[in-house]
């Protein structure tokens, strides 16, 4: 019996595990229950004091090798170990969110799990990377990539957008820019909509198709001031009723924060706790009293530590084509898995960077910039 080791699950693992006791046990084959076996090949990793095997090198083939033999006892194992979250009131907005479905980049107190997107410079994902094709440093220590996995899965989406008074004569390219993004939706795919000004408001809730999101931004109307912090945290807890394990948010905005009762530091911190990305799409606002800085500055920042997309615009004419681009990668990604060398302190910010050293110049990494260790 191999050695059992401490482990912590998020309810995205525990319901990995009811979907393969449920589909695996059933005979089901095909690129699904690949992408499950390679899944929980990574958690075996984790749970298990590995075989020999494990230790040469050749990780992949033995984990998917071994979890064949013993992927019955693992799926009970992972099911009898979960861990219940505790509800929180949504009206506070200045306690971060529990940790809901992925909802932190540790899978385990040991095992690092960073989702990796690559795109060319149209935005058209870049496909066919291997393991060694990825350098990953944390905490500028160079790691030994353990497991690595290419994923096309579907998405669960939440666009934040500003109708505040100085979107009057961007609005209607702005919403052009929502139609093109989600022209990308797919089967399985959800999406809902949060609109801000004075205040944060969810105007639609999760749903398969765009229609409910395109109507409500057709009749809506700009008006009053900005307050981008409280709309993005608002979006943050609507996305705990998701029902995939990749959430991103797209923030349509023209201005600085004017209105938010959140301050900057304060959401940053609860996106910590968060595996949502983060794409934004920022217009210079030149009108007079309004601002032009720190605006777009807290989209960029938002977009880097998430690792999402910025692109900051002077003529909302731009918009519709970038959004397109930003869904061509929606639904394609890779995961890293690695062990921290040396181990962090329990609650320590760690930075993390992921290059393609032999990669054309033209392509670009989208990762997560950091993880607090738990």
């Amino acid at each position: 019996m191999p050695e059992v080791r401490s482990v912590r699950l998020s309810l995205a693992e525990q319901r990995l595990c009811t979907f393969g006791q449920d589909n695996l046990h059933q005979g089901q084959s095909g690129p699904a229950s690949a992408g499950l076996r390679a899944r929980l090949s990574m958690l075996y990793a984790s749970v298990f004091a590995g075989p020999p095997a494990l230790q040469s090198g050749n990780v992949a083939r033995a984990l998917l090798a071994e979890i064949d033999v013993r992927l019955p006892f693992l799926l009970r194992l992972l099911a009898a170990i979960s861990i219940p979250l505790v509800a929180q009131d949504t009206k506070n907005w200045r306690n971060p969110p529990q940790r809901d479905s992925q909802a932190t980049i540790s899978v385990t107190a040991d095992l690092v799990l960073v989702p990796v997107t690559v795109t060319e410079s149209s935005g058209k994902p870049v496909l066919g990377l291997e393991k060694q094709d990825f350098v990953l440093t944390d905490d500028k220590a160079a790691q030994n990539i353990l497991s690595f996995s290419r994923e096309i899965a579907p998405v669960s989406i939440g666009i934040v957008f500003d109708l505040s008074g100085s979107m009057s004569n961007k609005i209607g390219k702005a919403r052009t820019a929502v139609r093109e993004f989600l022209r990308y939706l797919e089967t399985g795919d959800e999406v809902f909509l949060v609109t801000f000004n004075d205040n944060a408001q969810q105007r639609t809730e999760f749903a398969s198709e765009d229609a409910a999101v395109l109507n409500e931004l057709l009749f809506a109307r700009p008006a009053g001031s900005t307050a981008l912090l409280d709309a993005v945290a608002l979006a943050v807890r609507a996305m705990r009723k998701a029902q995939n394990d990749r959430r991103v948010l797209l923030v349509i905005s023209d201005g600085e924060d004017n209105h938010s009762r959140l301050s900057e530091r304060e959401l940053k911190r609860i996106l910590e706790e968060t595996e949502i990305q983060i794409h934004a799409l920022g217009i210079h606002d030149r009108s007079p009293g309004m601002g032009t800085a720190a605006g777009p500055k807290v989209l960029e920042d938002l977009a880097q530590m998430t690792g999402g997309e910025h692109h900051m615009v002077n003529d909302a004419g731009e918009l519709p084509g970038l959004a397109a681009q930003m869904g061509l990668s929606l639904h394609d990604r890779y995961l890293l898995g690695y062990r921290p060398t040396p181990p962090g302190q329990p609650g320590k910010w760690r930075r993390i960077r992921v290059r393609l050293p032999g990669a054309p110049r033209s392509y670009q990494v989208y990762a997560r910039t950091g993880y607090r260790t738990p």
